[in-house]
């Protein structure tokens, strides 16, 4: 299988649906409390998820919040140096 096969089964993994959506934008620990726990891929999953949903008509008026807390975080991260080997 050549690699878009792979790019599609790797998004449709990372896709999120509006249900689960929707339980992410009523977490009780709000977008900072939330965003920074998720991995690097369901960080990308969720912006993913909430660029589509602010794409809507009626989106959530909270969705953009959750977006721009969101793009801040995946920046943030970007912009971390790697982090070197631990020494053995």
């Amino acid at each position: 299988m050549g690699s878009r096969g792979r790019r599609h089964r790797e998004m449709s993994r990372l896709a999120m649906t509006e249900l689960g959506l929707f339980r992410i934008l009523n977490d009780p620990r709000g977008p900072e409390g939330t965003i920074s726990g998720l991995s690097d891929e369901q960080l990308a999953g969720l912006l993913d998820a909430l660029y589509r949903h602010l794409d809507n008509p009626t989106p959530e008026p909270v969705a953009i919040f959750w977006y721009e807390i969101g793009v801040e975080e995946s920046s943030r991260r970007a912009h971390l140096p790697a982090q070197s080997a631990p020494r053995t």
